[in-house]
């Protein structure tokens, strides 16, 4: 079973992303990606993480909210309320053109254990939720789905750790 995690790379002057410090102490055998928080750049990142060769692909980004977070909907809107890494502050755009206003994850959720999560049915509108567009727009098989970590806290390891394995054995089921 091959599994791709990604997280963003730190932005608005900090030294650090709280998606990123999670994806580093992650121990499991999983290929890790970084991706830019650049909405110009992350088209052409998008496209070398070459996703549907893996079976699942769960992107981590960080949030301003209290509770780990299962994103369950992209939209094809891109509204950024500060610039991004490249200078690029997108005001109420697609990311998309032609294509649906809303994107759902193909995670079978009723046959997870959420209890330890908050769903969420708005990824927001900057880099999470534009790179959570992408996956979902993407044709093949594979699991996708999207998780935002609170800012202000280190100590999902384990919850995720957990929730990927879990992932793993249901996908194993068919």
């Amino acid at each position: 079973m091959s599994i791709l995690v990604t997280a963003f790379e730190p932005f608005e002057n900090r030294k650090t992303n709280r998606s990123l410090l999670l994806l580093d102490s992650l121990n499991l055998t999983i290929d890790k990606k970084v991706l830019p928080v650049d909405a110009i750049k992350i088209y052409s990142a998008f496209e070398k993480l070459s996703v549907n060769k893996y079976d699942i692909v769960i992107m981590l980004g960080e949030a301003n909210i209290t509770n780990i977070t299962l994103e369950l909907v992209a939209k094809n809107q891109l509204d950024m309320r500060i610039k991004d890494n490249g200078g690029n502050q997108f005001r109420n755009q697609p990311i998309l053109r032609d294509m649906p206003l809303n994107l759902r994850t193909n995670l079978p959720i009723d046959k997870l254990n959420l209890e330890q999560f908050d769903l969420s049915e708005d990824a927001g509108s900057f880099l999470c939720n534009m790179a959570y567009y992408l996956l979902l727009n993407e044709p093949g098989t594979c699991l996708k789905v999207f998780i935002h970590v609170p800012i202000n806290h280190l100590d999902y390891k384990e919850i995720v750790e957990a929730f990927i394995l879990e992932i793993t054995k249901i996908s194993n089921l068919g």
